[in-house]
């Protein structure tokens, strides 16, 4: 690490809740020389209410990050602290500022950490659904086969799995959540946390989607779903019926159910009508 004095800090924003800034994130925004946000406009708004509104900043989104990474780093170099925010949450968290820090590491620049709200944690803590191994997945593919085919190589994944999801996509992510990962998977919606319609709410996926669907007023605002991971059971099949799909393009299924029924202690009949079907 170089011994100048400037320095790099990524700052957590609250989710919702004004309030949820910490102090020590409310004394390092006011004392850098600049701030790069996600949206200055919202930046504006957000820093009026915390009295930071003579704070110097400028925008840094997913457009114009590869050129601001530069920028960012010149200022750091030249002895500037500089603050990183996202509009809301962990900056990098499905959100810009990855190239910025990979930069600023690469130039053995100092980057430092301003930890606070995020949404995907904030969900999990509340979710009822397992903590101690989780995956964040960020947002699915927008499109219905595309999401449907990246749903489904996670739907054996035995951690538990987080989510975000646009308001207007919902409905069908919990549809194609049902299909691949199964009608009875336990799901928790969480749903504006922190803000005056917070919802969170556990159920069978099936269940899920049905209350998301009559209920148009969970079809609003930001959203994250939280999935149980997969049973010990399900995670197996699906790895020794990948073993034999790969076995049944090269030998007879009978040879095939033969030696997957050796590896994993199923039954050859099983692996066999799998694969017949």
């Amino acid at each position: 690490m170089s011994n100048h004095t400037g320095v790099l800090y990524v700052v957590a924003l609250p989710i919702g809740h004004g309030d949820d800034l910490s102090t020590r994130a409310r004394s390092v925004l006011a004392s850098v020389d600049m701030v790069y946000a996600e949206d200055t406009r919202q930046w504006q708004r957000s820093a009026s209410h915390w009295g930071l509104a003579t704070v110097a900043s400028r925008s840094l989104h997913e457009h114009n990050e590869t050129a601001r990474a530069q920028e960012v780093c010149a200022l750091v170099a030249s002895g500037k602290s500089v603050a990183l925010v996202s509009d809301a949450g962990t900056p990098l968290i499905s959100d810009p500022g990855y190239r910025v820090v990979a930069h600023a590491q690469q130039l053995g620049l100092r980057v430092s950490p301003l930890p606070g709200a995020c949404a995907a944690v904030a969900a999990l803590s509340v979710s009822g659904i397992a903590s101690d191994q989780f995956v964040f997945c960020g947002f699915a593919p927008s499109t219905g086969a595309a999401r449907r085919r990246w749903l489904s190589e996670r739907a054996s994944w035995v951690s538990t799995q987080i989510y975000y999801e646009a308001p207007h996509r919902i409905v069908a992510m919990l549809d194609d959540i049902v299909g691949c990962h199964g009608a009875a998977r336990e799901v928790t919606l969480c749903r504006e946390l922190t803000k005056t319609y917070e919802t969170v709410r556990r159920a069978e996926a099936a269940a899920l989607r049905e209350w998301v669907y009559n209920d148009t007023q969970q079809q609003r605002g930001e959203i994250v779903l939280v999935v149980a991971g997969a049973s010990a059971q399900v995670a197996e099949a699906a790895q020794w019926q990948a073993i034999a799909d790969d076995l049944a393009q090269q030998l007879p299924p009978s040879h095939s159910a033969k030696l997957v029924a050796k590896w994993f202690d199923v039954s050859k009949r099983e692996v066999y009508q799998y694969l017949q079907r």
